[in-house]
């Protein structure tokens, strides 16, 4: 079988790379090198037929002390993968696209660049400076090395045409198998529920406020949220200072074949980022096509990808996340409305059955893939 090495910071945490192995471990050989992990884990693994490697963090106090060791455990993926003498280099993103780079030259495999965001601005924000400086590199980087781009949207494609590399869009949407996880009913409160990390300008900090505004309104309401992340505990302070904390349901990290269970108590599926950046304004996010799945109307951010499936499906509303009253009414509306919130999940669920799957979209992935070895 064909040899492929994938170099990614989570597994199988991350659900798109899980997705993505789960397609290719029929036809290819996978080992799997992962740069963030604990200690506590095993260095090799076998986890379903897929040999993993693990390369822990060493913490230190000092910023020098964590940029040695960030390049010491780059340095051993990569010696790592190169022994692995893969056919084919599947790198997750740019911090480790340097590695992928020398597996390449080392092994002169097929280089693949999966980027499932746009990293500079994530990373930089709305220093433009920074952002098109670190732009330059990927770029350059991509049209000297890289021999296909796989990315998540139509938005992104177009960014990475400028590296003249061929490009395939592998949308980051669930598998149809994902309607029969879990099972959980509905609370007698109206839930709207907020899935995934919780981190600056994805709307956390819209829901205290939101949660206010409905409470005010005479609306009994719970806010159910499903993923942890670097401003969990932060989050859960202003919960109990604002006394809210019988109005919030948090889970923290879950493992992603556990979300259907929770999925299924939403009433509401909330999408509030924020345009803090341009990663952010042209995101699509997995727990938009996740609500779908579940018939969950969705109130979403109105910027340009989610924009065009929003109006192509009617799944949900659209809203200026940065106005609270707007974002309070639309809610509001919904819950008043429940014919048309179950119309819209149900328009939802039929786009994610007939288009929004992973079963449809593995296909690109085979064919890059296949590609290769003509």
């Amino acid at each position: 079988m064909t040899k492929v090495a994938i170099i990614t910071l989570w597994y199988p945490q991350d659900i798109r790379i899980f997705r993505e192995v789960s397609t290719l471990q029929e036809e290819y050989s996978i080992e799997i090198f992962l740069t963030d992990t604990q200690k506590t884990e095993p260095e090799k693994e076998n986890l379903d037929d897929v040999i993993v490697h693990r390369f822990s963090c060493t913490s230190s106090k000092y910023r020098i002390g964590k940029y040695i060791h960030s390049f010491l455990r780059y340095l051993k993926i990569t010696r790592k993968a190169i022994k692995s003498n893969p056919e084919i280099c599947h790198v997750h993103d740019f911090p480790l696209l340097f590695s992928g780079i020398l597996v390449k030259l080392v092994t002169q495999c097929n280089l693949v660049y999966d980027a499932h965001e746009d990293f500079a601005s994530m990373v930089y924000l709305d220093n433009t400076v920074r952002v098109n400086a670190l732009r330059k590199v990927e770029l350059f980087l991509i049209r000297l090395f890289v021999d296909h781009i796989i990315t998540v949207n139509e938005s992104l494609k177009a960014y990475f045409s400028q590296a003249k590399v061929k490009t395939s869009v592998l949308m980051n949407v669930p598998a149809l198998s994902i309607q029969t996880g879990g099972k959980a009913s509905k609370s007698n409160d109206f839930m709207l529920g907020y899935v995934g990390h919780i981190h600056t300008g994805r709307g956390y900090e819209t829901l205290i406020p939101l949660c206010l505004y409905l409470i005010q309104s005479n609306l009994a309401v719970k806010f159910l949220i499903v993923g942890g992340g670097p401003f969990e505990r932060e989050f859960r302070k202003m919960v109990n200072a604002h006394n809210l904390g019988d109005h919030f349901i948090m889970t923290g990290e879950v493992d992603h074949r556990e979300i259907p269970s929770f999925l299924q108590r939403i009433n509401v599926g909330l999408i509030l980022f924020k345009p803090i950046c341009y990663n952010n304004i042209i995101a699509t996010p997995n727990k938009l096509f996740e609500y779908m799945a579940f018939g969950i109307p969705v109130v979403a951010s109105n910027v340009p990808e989610i924009r065009k499936i929003m109006e192509e499906t009617n799944a949900g509303i659209l809203v200026d996340p940065t106005n609270l009253k707007e974002v309070a009414e639309t809610v509001m509306y919904l819950a008043k409305n429940p014919k048309i919130a179950k119309e819209m999940g149900e328009n939802g669920r039929k786009a994610f059955a007939t288009k929004y799957n992973w079963d449809a979209q593995s296909k690109e992935l085979l064919k890059v893939y296949k590609e290769f070895l003509q």
